[in-house]
């Protein structure tokens, strides 16, 4: 029995000692593997800024109501694509179509006017030209009379110096002579006349013309007031127009809305206020502000950084990468700015808007663990050193 205790003692005991070694073996691989990872492997170092932004490359554009009016339609949402162009509100602009409807009423009235002038010296025109037409056929046709007229009393003229030689000659009755002497007379006035009525008529000829120009100068003014008027209101319903535009919003580029105030249709906006802030969201930069102390000496440009964004845990929708692209030489107020370039990642389900707060993790350095521990040191025994002072 006691042979059996002592060989089944040292079969425990050499049971206890194989696990003794595996043990042992386990725990020094564990710590030469920690040994070494100590002295050779890396433990990133981060300088992390709780103020950050989100903002464009290209800026963004300020959608601003540049009248004083009522909502009439609007088509915007917080996020939504717009294109260039594209109708984003409408404000009531009743009494700027108002203003337009008269001052086009004006002018198709100063348009109308103009042509009655028109028509009215074209009138003018063709009845001088009629009166000069009709005095001259007048003239001619008295002239043509004239000249039978002229040609009788030379033949009755002629006939009185026959009387005159038969009288000396012979007895010729007193009373035929004084017939003719009077037949002369009578055709002496007519030609007179004609004469008189030919000269009256070549005399109205350039009273016509001139009561013709006359006329025609003052429509010629008429119409050139009423070209004057027709100018100003070109004029005036061009501003009219760009008055009209300004009740109608729209992109004036492409992006998304990232900015949109409360306002709805019926609500009333004033000169200045601002609607709504477009951005072109295909690249973002990130505005971020560092303590001097964490920044000065240790963030450079190109160095890689970690960014959280606020109200979506990293846990679930994970981090964004991005890289430092400038870092400001003066800082303000104790803090220094810094901009970084967001590398895109079309699988992050993280929706970015202009002006979104973010958290930045710069990456200043790595360092091994057995450097962590030297310079936790080095500061711990400077704090003692300093105290001891």
């Amino acid at each position: 029995m006691a042979i059996a205790l002592a060989d089944s003692k040292r079969a425990l005991e050499k049971q206890l000692s194989t696990k003794l070694d595996v043990v042992h073996l386990v725990l020094g691989l564990f710590l030469i593997s920690l040994a070494f990872w100590a002295a050779v492997g890396k433990i990133d170092l981060y300088r992390t800024s709780k103020i950050g932004t989100l903002i464009n490359v290209q800026g963004v554009l300020t959608l601003q109501s540049e009248v004083a009016s009522t909502i009439r339609q609007s088509a915007l949402t917080l996020g939504m694509k717009v294109k260039k162009g594209q109708l984003l509100l409408q404000l009531n602009d009743t009494t700027a179509q108002l203003t337009l409807s008269k001052l086009n009423d004006e002018l198709t009235a100063n348009q109308q006017q103009q042509t009655l002038l028109v028509e009215q010296r074209q009138l003018t025109q063709q009845k001088y030209q009629l009166l000069k037409g009709a005095l001259q056929s007048q003239i001619a046709q008295i002239k043509a009379q004239l000249v039978q007229t002229s040609k009788m009393l030379k033949t009755q003229q002629s006939i009185q110096q026959g009387y005159r030689t038969l009288m000396k000659t012979s007895a010729v009755a007193q009373m035929d002579m004084l017939r003719q002497n009077l037949e002369v007379v009578r055709t002496e006035s007519v030609a007179k006349t004609q004469a008189l009525e030919v000269q009256a008529k070549e005399l109205q000829l350039p009273r016509n013309e001139r009561e013709q120009d006359l006329e025609i100068s003052q429509i010629n003014s008429r119409l050139s007031a009423l070209e004057g008027q027709h100018e100003q209101l070109k004029r005036a319903i061009t501003r009219a127009l760009l008055e009209v535009d300004k009740y109608t919003l729209t992109a004036a580029a492409d992006g998304d809305v990232v900015q949109l105030a409360a306002l709805t249709v019926g609500n009333w906006v004033n000169v200045g206020d601002q609607i709504a802030t477009i951005g072109n969201s295909s690249s973002w930069l990130i505005h971020s502000q560092f303590d001097a102390a964490d920044a000065v000496g240790h963030i450079k440009d190109g160095q890689q950084a970690r960014i959280l964004v606020n109200g979506f845990p990293w846990r679930q929708y994970g981090s964004l990468n991005a890289s430092v692209s400038h870092v400001a030489k003066i800082g303000l107020d104790s803090h220094v700015d810094v901009m970084l370039e967001l590398n895109p990642n079309q699988q992050s389900q993280i929706p970015l808007t202009y002006g979104q707060p973010v958290t930045v993790e710069v990456q200043t350095e790595a360092l091994s663990p057995i450097m962590l521990l030297l310079n936790a040191a080095d500061r711990a025994m400077r704090k003692q050193s300093e105290k001891a002072i």
